[in-house]
């Protein structure tokens, strides 16, 4: 046999060295075990703060935008407005909903990507 096995069918039983492998052995599996756990735990931690972020990010970015775009709808309907004015308002608003839809997709994409 050239696996190694015939070894303990030809030397004697050493009792010690056979303890201390199976104590190194438990200590590896008690280590693992460990790992595994505080892999997990900081899985679930990562998780709690990205949506955490994304929530505080939506938030921030979301709100300014909106009083943005409720300051210009609100000047789109007022009276006696130049046509630089009007086509202004106009620029804001369309702007204004561009970047709103490229947040929207980037912090989807973000929380597609996180889960």
């Amino acid at each position: 046999m050239d696996s190694g096995v015939d070894d303990f069918l030809h030397k004697p039983f050493d009792r010690d060295r056979f303890i201390a492998r199976v104590r190194v052995a438990m200590r590896i599996l008690d280590l693992h075990q460990r790992l595994r756990l505080a892999n997990t735990d900081l899985e679930r931690r990562v998780e709690e703060r990205t949506a955490e972020f994304l929530s505080r990010a939506s938030h921030e970015l979301r709100t300014p935008m909106n009083h943005i775009l409720g300051f210009a709808q609100l000047l789109s309907l007022k009276k006696g407005l130049t046509e630089k004015q009007e086509a202004s308002v106009g620029q804001i608003l369309e702007s204004g909903r561009r970047l709103l839809t490229l947040i929207d997709h980037i912090l989807g994409g973000c929380k597609v990507q996180c889960k």
